[in-house]
Parts: structure tokens; C-alpha cells; sequence
């Protein structure tokens, strides 16, 4: 057979899901609990909706990353008014303890909007 393999078309569907998950950023520890992580009787839909839960959470912590990291970015470009960096670093380790503190009260506030005490 001049050294090519053949395959069936159930190994190119394969490949397509494969490639459609790394599309969508699906790492291959992910794409294998696709295939393998769940009961064999689970359906295809079933086991997309459970990864991509976890995916959309995933992105929706990085979204907030990157929304706190353009705040600091716009706030430096016209909060900034220091002439040396040793002037910018003083400034910087001085607001340290109140970056520290506005995290965990940010931290605080998402686990209370997750699981609402009663009462």
C-alpha cells in the first residue's frame, strides 16, 4: 500500500472534535476527560455542557484578571507622577497592603454572591 495509513471516518470525527476543542482553548487533560472522563453511557451533548461550564468560569475569572489589570494600566497612566522609579517603587510597595486588602474583601464578596447565607 505505498506506506500510507488509512483510517475510518470515526478517527477523522475524532480529530475534528480534538481540533474543535483546542480551538476553544481546551487544554488535552480536558479533551481526554472528554473522551474518557465520563460513564460510557453519558451523551456526547452532556459532556460538552459539564467541560464548558468549567471553561466559561475559567474565562470568566480570567476576564476579571484582565479588567483589573487594564484598571491598574489606566490608572498608572494618569495617576503617575514620579520622577524616579525608586520614587514609583516606594509608591508601589506603600499601596501593596491596600491592593492585599481590596483583594480579599473582592475575594469575600464573590463567595457571598456563590452562596448566599439565609438570613
Amino acid at each position: 500500500m505505498s506506506g500510507q495509513r488509512r483510517y475510518d471516518a470515526t478517527a477523522l470525527y475524532r480529530l475534528a472534535i480534538i481540533q474543535r476543542a483546542r480551538q476553544l482553548g481546551f487544554t488535552l487533560t480536558e479533551i481526554r476527560h472528554l473522551f474518557f472522563g465520563f460513564r460510557d453511557i453519558t451523551r456526547a451533548s452532556e459532556r460538552w455542557r459539564t467541560l464548558s461550564e468549567r471553561k466559561l468560569a475559567e474565562l470568566d475569572d480570567l476576564m476579571d484578571g484582565i479588567r483589573a489589570v487594564r484598571g491598574v494600566l489606566r490608572k498608572l497612566m494618569t495617576k503617575c507622577q514620579c520622577d524616579t522609579l525608586d520614587q514609583c517603587g516606594k509608591g508601589i510597595f506603600q499601596n501593596m497592603n491596600r491592593d492585599v486588602v481590596a483583594k480579599a474583601l473582592l475575594v469575600s464578596h464573590r463567595h457571598r454572591e456563590k452562596y448566599p447565607t439565609s438570613g
